[in-house]
């Protein structure tokens, strides 16, 4: 099923933006989602989501976890947590799709 975009966007023509279910854009943004919400945040999928990759440096093992169960189509290659020059937190993640 196709998914909105985050954050919300609308198209020229004035209707919601979508990603197309399947698509890379669609599984980055689902992986994006996971890295920024903590386990217990959705009550109805509480397993949901990583511990904040800013004090936990185990993010590539939570979130190979987390999409197994979560989104099977994916897998991760890597993933990275670093501290920008301005200090704000930047997470890399490498993930392919299985056919």
């Amino acid at each position: 099923m196709d998914s909105l975009r985050f954050p919300l966007r609308f198209e020229k023509n004035g209707e919601i933006s979508k990603l197309t279910d399947g698509g890379d854009e669609f599984f980055a943004q689902i992986l994006a989602l996971t890295a920024q919400i903590q386990p217990g945040e959705l009550p109805l999928t509480p397993k949901f989501g990583v511990t904040d990759p800013t004090f936990d440096q185990s993010l590539t093992r939570q979130l190979s976890l987390n999409a197994a169960a979560q989104i099977p189509e994916v897998f991760i290659r890597t993933s990275q947590v670093r501290v920008s020059e301005n200090g704000e937190t930047e997470i890399d993640i490498q993930f392919g799709v299985r056919k």
